[in-house]
């Protein structure tokens, strides 16, 4: 059985952080990869436990952009709770299922790593992966996908595979 994560430095244990500040704060790449904490960007690490509201999810890409950037279009109507042109339709509602976990790290019953797929519902034990084109046109990418996907399988997760055309109208 896997050791619990440490605690994090007071500063990051109820935010978004960069790996830069996580770094500047003494922690490992291990501990920024460590089950307690998502990745909603290559570069941005939240505690798991946060919601994965879209004032949530704004926040945590808002510490890796420029100081000039602003959202728009349909993220800052959410934000700001203004009508948007079609009723937002949340996954619940398309697939039976509550908002997704993103990007989180999964480990087998032994400890070793798995992944850390784009969509997770831990509770019903489903992941889901949006694979672009190069899934299907780079041989490597298609392999390690498939060997990818056997493990996760192994482990008892069911495992969706997801293209543009499954996000169209979503």
């Amino acid at each position: 059985m896997p050791r619990p994560p440490a605690t994090l430095p007071t500063p990051l244990r109820d935010r978004a952080f960069t790996l830069h500040d996580g770094r500047a704060s003494g922690l490992t790449g291990a501990r920024m990869r460590a089950s307690d904490l998502a990745a909603p960007t290559s570069s941005v690490r939240v505690p798991s436990a946060d919601e994965p509201t879209v004032a949530n999810r704004a926040h945590a890409f808002s510490v890796a952009l420029p100081p000039d950037t602003a959202f728009s279009h349909l993220t800052a109507a959410r934000l700001l709770g203004l009508p948007t042109p079609r009723p937002w339709v949340p996954a619940e509602s398309l697939w039976g299922l509550p908002e997704p976990e993103l990007n989180i790290d999964l480990y087998a019953a032994c400890g070793r790593w798995l992944a850390r797929p784009d969509f997770v519902w831990r509770r019903q034990r489903v992941v889901g992966e949006y694979d672009g084109d190069q899934h299907r046109t780079d041989r490597s990418a298609w392999q390690y996908e498939r060997e990818r996907r056997a493990g996760l399988e192994d482990e008892g997760w069911s495992y969706v595979e997801m293209t543009s055309l499954s996000l169209v109208g979503a």
